[in-house]
């Protein structure tokens, strides 16, 4: 995702208390100066060729920003027939409402990761189409958040490939024995 790692502020998490600290990973609503630097480095490589893009682990990003709180809302509404509540209501300290919107909050991250997934593949494939390149753009991706819900992972249909890979002994053949 082309905010991982970068260095403008507002892509970081806005923490529940409105600052933005990066504590809970990176803002998956951020279109800002660093999405567009890095979208344009990925055009670059559909212009040599590369239409395959291989996504690590997935990072959680919890984001409490006004934009982020908009997904959720549509998250629930696509999703669920609960009405929206603020998140920062129902994970406050003593919330006796229903937990299901906890459960809810801790699955839209994954959901949240593959819409942004698809913008990316969206903006690719746009670029493709008024440049004569391929269309055919592909992500493959190594692994997923945890979820309750089946419809979390709904989103992922942005990813083509399932890139798992398995580890065997590397760590102990690598650092004698340690």
């Amino acid at each position: 995702i082309p905010i991982f790692g970068a260095d403008d502020k507002e892509a970081k998490a806005m923490g529940i208390n409105g600052q933005r600290a990066g504590q809970g990973g990176w803002c998956l609503s951020y279109r800002g100066s660093e999405w567009s630097k890095r979208m344009d480095e990925y055009k670059g490589y559909l212009t040599k060729g590369v239409n395959f893009f291989a996504f690590d682990d997935v990072s959680p990003s919890t984001c409490f920003c006004d934009k982020c709180k908009q997904s959720f809302a549509e998250f629930l509404e696509i999703n669920t027939k609960l009405p929206y509540i603020e998140p920062t209501m129902f994970l406050k300290e003593g919330w006796d409402g229903n937990d299901e919107y906890k459960t809810l909050w801790n699955d839209f991250p994954l959901w949240h990761y593959g819409k942004t997934a698809q913008d990316m593949k969206n903006e690719l494939v746009h670029y493709a189409l008024t440049k004569g390149l391929n269309k055919n753009i592909y992500f493959g991706i190594s692994s997923w958040l945890p979820f309750t819900h089946s419809f979390a992972a709904e989103s992922l249909t942005a990813f083509d490939f399932d890139i798992r890979q398995i580890y065997i002994n590397w760590a102990s053949s690598g650092y004698g024995g340690s």
